[in-house]
């Protein structure tokens, strides 16, 4: 003979249930702004080298001018 579960006891496997999914959808939301974290860590880093590449260039053009400056000033 089977017994028939209350619907006390099924209304906890039902909480249950949706506790799991909720679990799940906070794991996918915590991946989710992990790859956000990295995507923007990875962003910087590409700006901190386009900021350093541009420091040498403007280092580099300086060097030219002056240098230039100084062939003009024996050429004369």
């Amino acid at each position: 003979m089977m017994t028939i579960p209350s619907s006390r006891h099924i209304s906890r496997g039902v909480r249950s249930q949706e506790s799991g999914v909720r679990s799940q959808e906070s794991g996918v939301r915590s991946q989710e702004s992990g790859v956000r974290s990295q995507e923007s860590g990875v962003r910087s880093q590409k700006e901190g080298r386009r900021k350093k590449e541009e420091g040498r260039r403007k280092k580099e053009e300086g060097r030219r001018k002056k240098e230039v400056r100084k062939v003009s000033k024996l050429g004369k």
